[in-house]
């Protein structure tokens, strides 16, 4: 088609969309895993025994010989409600962002869990009396895990062209409405196009409503590659996205300049023509107030009767001349949308009419031409030719003022010089023949 030589073609471009999308995750979903730490305490604890252990410290009483289980209840007590001990002493402050019970089902080991997911670092026991008093301490049954919110990247290649679709699925709901390059979009260069997009999906699709998108942030980097992130860290979704393939856009050269297109289908070949961008012209704001009338080398209008001029937005000039005998001659026009004329060469039809070439110039009322691009108007012109059409009052006889003359009431006289109609007129009104003698520039008759 670029390269075609037909008329109808020039001044329009065919472009082939080979737009390619890539989806990668860069940053994989992270679920939060809550830390939890157990240490188990040695079986009995004498006089005096001790350890430390985040942030607290458990003296035995010199009396008393509690059980490992015994001194996991004081400790739990001391920690969650601020209980003293019975059978020893309790001191500190249990590390921020734990809580602290005995374990289920082994009432002798102390359980330390995290408030939140995230890593921890490892509990460590100290001032052990004897040593040992605390055994080993174990990340059991989880270990601290910090969550991580999903990236997805999109990039773009290729070139996009108006009218092809891009697909955006999230969370198995696609973008609604349906995505569609348009003019807008398109950049200075395919790189620039292809960022446009991006940045229009992200505008869109954080604009969208549909649950499966909410708690989802698309944003565009420097590169023009389209992100999606996930507000929460932890949750994860899922995304494709789909660049329409086979999309072949036509573009006039230059805006304003109307076109049409059609596509015919086969047994293996199916089509779908869309237009998405209709053409628009500019259209001058400005009002036409008037028009000025000018024939070249003092030409005239041969003929009496009205001209009318029809101007459609599309620039189309349609012009009949009605004479006063009632006979319509199709006249040419030739529109001058940025001067804001249409002229009439006295040739063809045309010469019937015109002797020489008219123009007709729409004007503000500032008295400069308006552009005429895009505007639709109709005008009216009386015309009295170069035998003027007799009108009421031009002529009275004995007193009598005889009306206008009309072509149809004399089929043998010239269309401006109805002698007989005249004369029928006057014998209708007075009884009487009369025998005149006209000539066309006569205003007298005695």
């Amino acid at each position: 088609f670029n390269a075609s030589i037909d008329p109808a073609h020039t001044g329009i471009t065919a472009a082939l969309g080979t737009a390619t999308v890539a989806a990668s995750t860069p940053t994989p979903n992270v679920t939060g895993v809550v830390d939890v730490q157990e240490a188990i305490l040695q079986a009995n604890f004498a006089n005096s025994d001790k350890f430390t252990l985040a942030g607290l410290t458990y003296t035995a009483g010199a009396a008393s010989t509690p059980t490992a289980a015994q001194v996991v209840a004081e400790i739990v007590a001391f920690a969650t409600f601020g209980t003293a001990g019975t059978l020893g002493t309790i001191t500190g402050t249990l590390t921020s962002g734990y809580s602290v019970a005995a374990k289920v089902g082994s009432p002798g080991t102390l359980q330390f869990t995290a408030d939140a997911p995230g890593a921890k670092v490892a509990l460590i026991a100290s001032n052990e009396t004897p040593a040992g008093a605390v055994g080993t301490i174990s990340p059991n049954p989880t270990v601290g895990r910090t969550a991580v919110a999903r990236i997805d990247n999109i990039a773009f290649g290729g070139d996009f062209v108006v009218g092809q679709q891009v697909t955006l699925t999230v969370g198995g709901q696609p973008l609604s409405p349906q995505f569609v390059v348009k003019p807008e979009h398109m950049g200075a260069t395919a790189a620039a196009t292809r960022t446009n997009v991006a940045t229009a999906i992200k505008d869109a699709f954080n604009l969208s409503t549909n649950a499966a998108h909410t708690g989802i942030t698309a944003g565009v980097t420097v590169a023009g590659v389209l992100t999606l992130t996930a507000d929460v860290a932890g949750t994860d979704f899922t995304a494709t996205m789909v660049a329409e393939t086979g999309v072949l856009s036509f573009t006039a050269d230059t805006a304003g300049k109307p076109f049409t297109t059609s596509v015919a289908t086969t047994s293996t070949i199916t089509a779908a023509l869309r237009n998405t961008q209709p053409n628009v012209e500019a259209v001058s704001g400005e009002a036409v107030v008037k028009t000025d009338e000018t024939f070249s080398n003092n030409g005239k209008f041969l003929r009496s009767g009205e001209l009318k001029i029809s101007l459609s937005n599309l620039g189309v000039v349609t012009s009949n001349f009605t004479t006063t005998d009632r006979k319509v001659f199709p006249l040419t026009g030739v529109l001058d949308q940025a001067a804001g004329t249409v002229t009439f060469q006295a040739t063809g039809d045309n010469s019937k009419i015109l002797s020489d070439v008219l123009t007709y110039t729409f004007k503000s009322n500032n008295g400069s031409a308006v552009p005429l691009a895009g505007r639709s108007l109709v005008l009216d012109v009386a015309v009295t030719g170069s035998i003027p059409v007799m009108g009421t009052g031009d002529l009275i006889i004995n007193g009598v003022t005889i009306n206008s003359s009309y072509a149809v009431d004399d089929a043998l006289s010239p269309p401006t010089m109805p002698r007989v109609a005249l004369s029928r007129r006057r014998r209708l009104s007075t009884g009487r023949r009369q025998r005149l003698a006209l000539t066309p520039w006569s205003t007298q008759i005695r």
